[in-house]
């Protein structure tokens, strides 16, 4: 068993393929993007896969299968940030009411 993720990751706000590939090649731990996968090293991977290619900002989104589990981690020249989803409902409206 294990909790699955579904990955997908960006390079200067862009889907990138090749920096997709060189990942999964590198990683003993990632299977694929873009599928609900166990990717538990994703950090570390992604530390050293952009320490390896400093320049572009990657941007990894992952959705976890628990509810409200969304996220995006950026990372550059081996640093990351992590930015947590939020859940935010409108305020009630009589007006919208049917």
């Amino acid at each position: 068993m294990g909790y699955y993720t579904n990955y997908s990751l960006e390079a200067n706000g862009k889907e990138n393929k090749h920096h997709e590939d060189i990942i999964v090649e590198d990683s003993e731990s990632c299977c694929e993007f873009n599928a609900e996968v166990k990717w538990y090293e994703h950090e570390t991977d992604m530390k050293a896969h952009s320490k390896e290619f400093p320049i572009p900002l990657f941007t990894l989104t992952g959705i976890g299968e628990e509810p409200g589990d969304i996220w995006k981690k950026h990372f550059q020249n081996g640093k990351m940030q992590v930015v947590m989803g939020k859940i935010v409902y409108e305020e009630f409206d009589a007006n919208k009411l049917v």
